[in-house]
């Protein structure tokens, strides 16, 4: 049993960091503003978006791993930081042992499409979906 002078903390008692590894402005740099509004306004503590662009976004999550495993500076990761384990040796961080998930934000279809793209067999759970395509003269949106 605890003594009657401890209590649960409230968080966050003070703001919360969100470091974006992609460029101002980028869709991680939108994402990362709308969850901090979102939170902001429900947890009633500001959170911040701070911007840290380079390295495919090495350069943000090394300087996460460097800060207090708190829960007052929130990494936003894609897919990047899962190929950089792949793509660079000498990394300073463990990418799975340094950075611990706390939720999910946003699920992404991504496809590689060559020239025929609407005579190609999708998978069948991908059937009936709608997926947005860019890369042309604009973006295109084709049912699968």
């Amino acid at each position: 049993m605890f003594p009657a002078s401890v209590s649960a903390q409230v968080y966050p008692s003070r703001p919360v960091k969100i470091i974006v590894g992609q460029a101002a402005g980028s869709a991680s740099d939108i994402v990362a503003r709308l969850i901090a509004q979102f939170l902001s306004e429900k947890l009633g503590q500001q959170f911040l978006v701070e911007v840290r662009p380079g390295a495919t976004g090495n350069i943000a999550t090394e300087a996460v791993t460097h800060m207090p495993p708190d829960g007052y500076t929130l990494l936003l990761v894609n897919s990047q930081n899962a190929i950089n384990v792949a793509l660079y040796e000498k990394l300073s961080f463990d990418f799975a042992r340094d950075i611990t998930p706390v939720g999910r934000v946003e699920s992404v279809l991504l496809v590689m499409a060559e020239h025929g793209l609407r005579r190609h067999r999708w998978p069948t759970a991908y059937r009936g979906r709608t997926v947005q395509v860019h890369g042309w003269s604009g973006p295109d949106a084709y049912p699968l």
